[in-house]
C-alpha cells in the first residue's frame, strides 16, 4: 500500500511544487483571522487547512486507527508503534531522518490514541512541503525488522509502567476498560505488560497494512490551501483508502477498585456523546457547569467557584473535575476526583449529590451564561495553539463529514443551548449504567448498585 516518496535529500528540501490539481473543495469559513478550508483528493483523501498570517506552520498526518482497532495477536501494537515512530524506515535511517528535520529546521512528534495515530511537525511556512515529505517517509514502516521491534521493548515497558505509576492516567485507562468491557474503546493506548514481549515485527507490519489507511492531512498557520492540496496530491493521490472500520462501540458500564497506599483517585463515568452527536453542545455546557479545580491551583481560572469544587473542596478532596471524552460513535462523561485520606466515601457521595441535583433542578440563567462563557474561553484559547487546532480539525474528519467547523462555530452552537436542554441531558446521561473505578483506600466506597440507585 505504501510507496516510498523518498527520492533524494535535496528533493525533500526543495520548494513545494505548484501543481494545478485541486480536487473537490468544500465550504470555507473564517474565524479571528484564520481561514478554514477542506478539500478531497482524487482518491477521497481529506485535506484541511487553517490559514493565517504567520511565519510558522504545523503539518500533520492523522491515520484513523489506534488501540480501538486492536484485537487478537495485535493487542498492544499501537503502544509499540509509538516507539517505532521516526526510528527509520527501509530507505532512511533514524539518524539521517532526524538530521533532515533538524536542517529544515523542524521538530516532529507522534501521538497515539484510541482512534487516531498522528504524526506532526512544526516548521516555517516555506518548509511545509519538505516537512510533509519527511513525515510521509517517516511512517513508511511497512516492514520493520525484528531487531527494531526488540530494541524498543524496554521503552514500551517504561511507558506501560509509567502509566501504572500515575494514578490519574491509570484511573482513566481503567474507566475505559470497565465502560467498554476491555474491547474496542476499552483497549488501553498503552501495551499491556503481558503483551510486550509477544509482539513481533510481523504483528506490527500486519497492523500497518490493514489499518494505516490514507490519512487526513492537516496544515495550520502560514500555509496556502491550494498549494498544500497540490503537494498532497503528489504524495497521497495514489494511496488506497482502507474502508475497514471497528465494531460499533458498546458502552456497558462496570466497577473496579484497586487497593493502594495513596490518596484515593476515583472516577464516576457514564455514556456521553460522540463527536457528531446532537448532544455534543449541551454536554459541553454540562461539563462547564460542573467544572472543577485543584487546591494546588490558585487565582483566576482555578475553578474554585464551580459546583464540583465548592461541593468537595476543603477537607473532602484536593482535586475534582468533570470530563467529557468524545469518540466517533460514543463517549465518556463523568467526574474525576482525588479524595483526602479518610474522606473517600464522603467525597464520592458529595459528587453524586451534585449530579443528582443537576438532574432534578434547572440551572439558573446566570450559571448557564457563566458556563457558556467558560466554554468559549477554553475552546478559543486552546485552539490558539497550532498543534491543538490541528488535532481539533482532524478529529472532526474521522467520521462521515467532509468539512470542518471552526472553533468559533462550536462556540456559536453552544450559545443556543437552554437550561432545559442541560437538565434533560443530565437526566439522560446520569441514568445510563454508571462506571466506577478507584485506586487507593477503597474499602468504604459505595458500590455500583448504590451509585445507580442514588441517581435514579
Amino acid at each position: 500500500m505504501f510507496v516510498s516518496q523518498f527520492k533524494s535529500i535535496s528533493a525533500l528540501r526543495s520548494p513545494k511544487p505548484q501543481f494545478q490539481c485541486l480536487r473537490k473543495r468544500y465550504a470555507t469559513s473564517s474565524s479571528a483571522g484564520t481561514t478554514f478550508e477542506t478539500s478531497k483528493l482524487s482518491n477521497g483523501v481529506k485535506v484541511v487547512t487553517a490559514s493565517s498570517e504567520t511565519a510558522a506552520a504545523t503539518v500533520g498526518l492523522y491515520f484513523n486507527t489506534g488501540s480501538r482497532f486492536e484485537s487478537g495477536d495485535k493487542l498492544g501494537v499501537t503502544g509499540v508503534l509509538r516507539r517505532l515512530a521516526f526510528q527509520g524506515t527501509q530507505t532512511i535511517s533514524a539518524v539521517r531522518l532526524a538530521r533532515e528535520f533538524e536542517l529544515l529546521p523542524a521538530n516532529y512528534n507522534v501521538g497515539v490514541g484510541r482512534e487516531q495515530i498522528a504524526y506532526n511537525s512544526e516548521v516555517t511556512f516555506d518548509n511545509v512541503y519538505p516537512a510533509l515529505n519527511l513525515l510521509t517517509e517517516a511512517v513508511v514502516t511497512q516492514n520493520p525488522t525484528e531487531y527494531t521491534v526488540r530494541l524498543q521493548r524496554k521503552e514500551v515497558e517504561r511507558d506501560t509502567h509509567a502509566v501504572e505509576s500515575d494514578p490519574k492516567t491509570y484511573v482513566f485507562e481503567l474507566a475505559h476498560r470497565e465502560a467498554y468491557r476491555g474491547k474496542g474503546l476499552g483497549n488501553s493506548v498503552y501495551t499491556p505488560s503481558y503483551r510486550i514481549n509477544k509482539i513481533n515485527n510481523n504483528h506490527v507490519s500486519d497492523f500497518i497494512k490493514s489499518q494505516y489507511n490514507a490519512p487526513v492531512l492537516v496544515a495550520t498557520g502560514g500555509v496556502d490551501h491550494q498549494s498544500f492540496v497540490s503537494a498532497a496530491e503528489e504524495l497521497f493521490g495514489k494511496w488506497t483508502i482502507n474502508t475497514n472500520r471497528p465494531e460499533a462501540a458498546k458502552y456497558q458500564g462496570g466497577e473496579y477498585k484497586l487497593p493502594a497506599d495513596i490518596d484515593t483517585h476515583f472516577a464516576v463515568a457514564f455514556e456521553g456523546a460522540s463527536i457528531e452527536s446532537k448532544d455534543y453542545a449541551a454536554l459541553s455546557v454540562l461539563r462547564s457547569i460542573l467544572g472543577g479545580g485543584s487546591s494546588k491551583n490558585y487565582g483566576l481560572g482555578g475553578g474554585h467557584t464551580s459546583r464540583l469544587y465548592k461541593a468537595v473542596s476543603g477537607n473532602l478532596a484536593s482535586e475534582v473535575e468533570a470530563f467529557n471524552l468524545n469518540y466517533t460513535d460514543s463517549g465518556l462523561f463523568g467526574v474525576f476526583g482525588v479524595s483526602q485520606k479518610g474522606k473517600e466515601t464522603q467525597a464520592v457521595e458529595a459528587v453524586l449529590k451534585e449530579l443528582q441535583q443537576l438532574s432534578s433542578t434547572a440551572v439558573s440563567a446566570e450559571e448557564l451564561s457563566k458556563a457558556k462563557l467558560n466554554y468559549r474561553t477554553q475552546v478559543l484559547f486552546n485552539n490558539e495553539i497550532r498543534s491543538n487546532l490541528s488535532d481539533f480539525l482532524a478529529a472532526q474528519l474521522q467520521g462521515k463529514v467532509d468539512s470542518v467547523k471552526s472553533p468559533q462555530q462550536f462556540v456559536e452552537a453552544v450559545e443556543s443551548v437552554s437550561a432545559k436542554d442541560v437538565q434533560n441531558l443530565a437526566q439522560k446521561v446520569f441514568k445510563s449504567n454508571p462506571t466506577f473505578v478507584a485506586v487507593g483506600e477503597v474499602s468504604g466506597l459505595p458500590t455500583l448498585q448504590s451509585i445507580s440507585a442514588s441517581l435514579q
